[in-house]
């Protein structure tokens, strides 16, 4: 058989190259004899000639196809590569660090020797702490040449770096290195954190995703574990993309990995359990992609229980959406890490803004859920804590108290509930040792959280907007970086709807029923308890629900229990006993006012707002936008202004206006701060205050003085004009006719917030003699009236209600009071007691002559001091107290002119 020319050389070749090969195998054997038995050889020569077998090995099974042979060289493999292997571990490690190669050349050529920096250079990365130790390696052996001394700061280092780095180790080494090559025994390193002024710094920066991944691969190799892919894979890259994401300021380095190495066989472990139960054979060392990086977002967000419970609570659409958004993100950083890309995390720590009642901590609980659910956090566990949990009564312990409780949360979510209880101005006096006590902890979080993405901590405050929005504009600074307002979950309060929603929910739950009406009414004081400020929410449906439960009990404990109903089912009274209170409403006003005297015409104004409520909502008509709520009472003091407006407050009640009949009373000072700037706060606090009740303003003419009550008026105008306040709460301006009219003249708008007045007139003599039969019989004292008694004491009344200082019912009342300790007083024990009309008519009198008395006293001392006008003044005054003496007849008259006249002489 011919051969080509090319076949030729390639024969020749092969040929030539087998002669080589069986000459190097000729020559081996008698080195591996002697190897055998001395266990001593050439250790250079004998690399060199392995390593050169090696070669000629994959030269000829190129070319050579004889079975035998072929086997014979694949029988060698293992053998050669292992007696080709350096002995030395620092050249097998495979890296391009040019402190490991340097190293090496100093120990072929100068013989250098240290078994710590052969550990060093075998070390994955800290190429800055290679490069230094080698440094001190040559400074030593110069000094040793030189015969120097060194000093200990020539040799110290101040070793800086984040945790999981290696500083410890790097410490260790360092001294035993120095003292390898017979430097003194010194403390050379400093890692935590003293001053490093006079000393080497040596700064060891993060590992690079290269270095971590080349950690994990040993980590691997010394175990019988496997992973999709192998530890170069995709998987292992896409982990420690993940791990190396959260690199800065608090990164963990190789705890950050072992941690996520952790965590993957926690999901390894849940995984093959489950396959298990499913009658599956998985292979228990193996770690799938999903194992090591978690689900995909998609998977999670199809499979998380926390998600849909989450989607079937009741309204909450803002916090469902941002949720969303932390989905949407999830899934993008995970398609980016898929592509080889780094993900773009952002911190777990929230704020969740609200009222009470709106599902705050129920939220907070499956968030935590979800972020487990999303590989995010590597615990599904919420440990919830109050401010008092965290602040304690004795210098530092707060401190102390605030880092156990995150140290233990490590991996968790921690809820701080009524987080703005840590601000000092929420509770405590300024410069209390409290709020040294509560400013520790906020300082604590502020150091302790350092806002790093991917830390494994999730760390949520809870508050109301208002109180939370304070804290964070006036602590410490920190805390708005750790916890960023406008990433913020917002609750807001249920609407009424959502609150029926909730309602038949908790039914539901609880096995209970209730009639339509029943319904109907629970409603009714839903909606009207959802007007006052800090409404429950959901907690009032689950407190409104309670209050029915115990009603229906007592009203079935009556029933005898064969004859009990098994189910629940709730009526009407059983939310509210006197829920028909609206049908009587008409009847129930004048009963309302039967105390009260000369108040027919209010009576009647009242009466037909409850009419028109009444019509509007059997033909499906609101009426709230056709009712005032905001009303002027004018009239002389004693007129019942006062008692109107309690009235009105049971009124608007009945009518389902408001959720209380409460009437906050208040004056003018009330609402004038003393500081400028503070009087609209104020206001706006009283108004808050009074939301489902009554504000009743007394003397309210005091607002047009100017100053600080211009700014309330203007603050209350603009207020009643907000949503939140208008038609939620009535508001009831009291004062004299003539100033009340002045006061709609300050603002613009304030005639047009208040269009209804309410007018009160002065009592008859008639309304005043009722009263005071009204007041004596009270307190079951009898009047004896004589003839023509009546009309004497009325008479006297109307000379009373003529007077400037007389105020009508309470004047009246405050009589009666004299009137009745003296007749308890003299009332004998076995006979009622009882007051004449005659003895009441001369009370009355010697009151008449008291208060002519103090009103000749003012108007004498009201008479002008100068000369020319004394004539004047005398005859006007004279001439005035004589026409009260002809009307009357009566001689105190004369009396009066004679005492006015010995006042004015004495002036």
């Amino acid at each position: 058989m011919e051969i080509s020319g090319q076949g030729k050389q390639t024969s020749c070749h092969w040929e030539s190259s087998e002669i080589e090969f069986r000459e190097l195998c000729m020559e081996l054997s008698p080195l591996l004899r002697e190897s055998r038995r001395q266990n001593h050889v050439d250790a250079v020569k004998f690399r060199d000639l392995c390593r050169e077998m090696s070669l000629l090995r994959e030269s000829l099974l190129q070319y050579r196809v004889d079975v035998e042979f072929r086997n014979l060289c694949k029988a060698l493999s293992p053998l050669l590569q292992e007696l080709s292997a350096p002995d030395d571990p620092v050249e097998r490690v495979k890296d391009n660090s040019p402190s490991r190669l340097e190293w090496i050349r100093l120990k072929r050529t100068e013989g250098a020797r240290s078994n710590y920096l052969d550990i060093l250079m075998q070390m994955v990365g800290l190429e800055d702490a290679k490069a230094l130790f080698l440094r001190m390696w040559a400074i030593v052996q110069i000094a040793k040449k030189q015969k120097k001394e060194l000093s200990k700061s020539d040799l110290t280092i101040a070793i800086v770096g984040n945790r999981g780095i290696g500083r410890s180790i790097v410490e260790t080494l360092y001294d035993n290195f120095l003292q390898g090559l017979g430097v003194p025994g010194f403390a050379y390193c400093y890692t935590r954190g003293e001053t490093h002024d006079r000393k080497i710094r040596l700064d060891l920066p993060d590992y690079s995703d290269d270095e971590l991944q080349r950690i994990m691969a040993r980590i691997i190799a010394g175990t019988q574990w496997k992973v999709e892919g192998g530890p170069n894979g995709k998987y292992m890259w896409m982990m420690v993309r993940l791990v190396g994401s959260a690199r800065g300021p608090g990164f963990h380095n190789v705890f950050a990995l072992k941690e996520a190495w952790s965590r993957a066989l926690d999901r390894q472990a849940e995984r093959i359990h489950q396959e298990q139960r499913e009658g599956r054979h998985p292979d228990c060392l193996l770690l799938t992609g999903e194992d090591l990086i978690g689900p995909s977002p998609a998977k999670a967000h199809r499979e998380s229980p926390a998600w849909t419970k989450l989607q079937a609570m009741i309204g909450m659409e803002a916090v469902k959406s941002s949720v969303q958004l932390l989905f949407d993100r999830t899934t993008w950083n995970y398609h980016r890490l898929q592509h080889g890309y780094v993900p773009l995390q952002s911190s777990l720590n929230r704020v969740f803004l609200g009222p009470p009642g709106t599902g705050k901590t129920t939220v907070a609980r499956l968030y935590g859920q979800l972020l487990a659910d999303l590989g995010l956090l590597s615990s599904a566990e919420v440990v919830v804590k109050n401010p008092s949990d965290l602040i304690a009564p004795y210098l530092g312990q707060s401190e102390h108290r605030t880092k156990k409780i995150l140290q233990e949360t490590k991996g968790k979510v921690l809820i701080i509930d009524d987080a703005y209880m840590l601000y000092p101005g929420a509770k405590a006096g300024a410069n209390s040792h409290s709020d040294e006590y509560r400013i520790a902890v906020i300082d604590t979080l502020v150091a302790e959280l350092d806002n790093t993405p991917g830390n494994d901590r999730c760390v949520i405050l809870l508050g109301y907007e208002e109180e939370m929005q304070e804290m964070f504009r006036k602590s410490n600074p920190g805390l708005a970086r750790r916890f960023a307002l406008a990433d913020a979950f917002r609750f807001t309060n249920y609407t009424v709807e959502q609150l029926g929603q909730i309602l038949d929910l908790k039914l539901n739950e609880q096995g209970l029923q209730a009639t339509a009406e029943a319904r109907k009414v629970a409603m009714q004081m839903l909606e009207k308890a959802s007007e006052r400020p800090n409404f429950g929410n959901g907690g009032d449906v689950e407190n409104l629900l309670s209050h029915a439960r115990d009603a229906y009990g007592k009203r079935i404990a009556i029933t005898p229990l064969l004859e009990s109903p098994v189910d629940v089912v709730l009526e009407p009274e059983d939310f509210d006993l006197h829920h028909r209170r609206h049908l009587q409403a008409a009847a129930a006003c004048e009963s309302r006012f039967q105390d009260l005297v000369g108040v027919e015409e209010i009576i009647v104004q009242m009466q037909e707002y409850q009419k028109a409520v009444a019509s509007m909502r059997r033909r499906g008509v609101n009426p709230r936008p056709y009712i005032p709520f905001t009303f002027v009472f004018q009239g002389p003091p004693g007129t019942g202004k006062t008692s109107t407006a309690r009235k009105v407050g049971q009124i608007f009640y009945d009518m389902g206006f408001l959720s209380s009949a409460e009437v906050i009373e208040c004056s003018v000072s009330d609402l004038i701060a003393s500081y400028q700037g503070q009087t609209g706060k104020q206001v706006m606090d009283l108004l808050e205050q009074a939301l489902g009740k009554v504000l009743f303003i007394d003397e309210a003419y005091r607002l047009a003085d100017g100053g600080y009550e211009k700014q309330a008026v203007d603050e209350l105008v603009d207020g009643l004009t907000k949503t939140r306040y208008a038609q939620k709460l009535v508001v009831v301006l009291a004062g004299y006719n003539r100033e009340m009219v002045e006061l709609m003249k300050v603002n613009r708008g304030l005639r047009s917030r208040f269009p209804t007045d309410v007018v009160f007139h002065p009592l008859s003599a008639a309304g005043c003699w009722r009263v005071l039969q009204n007041e004596l019989t009270s307190v079951n004292i009898r009047i004896v009236e004589e003839r023509g008694g009546a009309t004497k004491v009325t008479g006297v009344f109307s000379r009373l209600r003529k007077m400037e200082s007389w105020a009508n019912a309470r004047d009246v009342k405050r009589l009666a009071g004299v009137l009745v300790r003296q007749i308890f007083s003299r009332a004998e024990d076995d006979k009622d007691p009882h007051v004449t009309t005659e003895e009441i008519y001369q009370q009355l009198e010697l009151e008449e002559s008291k208060l002519r008395v103090e009103e000749t006293e003012a108007d004498a001392a009201a008479l002008p001091c100068e000369d020319t006008e004394w004539p004047k003044a005398m005859r006007n005054l004279v001439s005035r107290l004589y026409e009260d003496y002809k009307q009357t007849g009566e001689v105190s008259a004369l009396e009066d002119i004679v005492h006015a006249q010995q006042i004015v002489a004495a002036t």
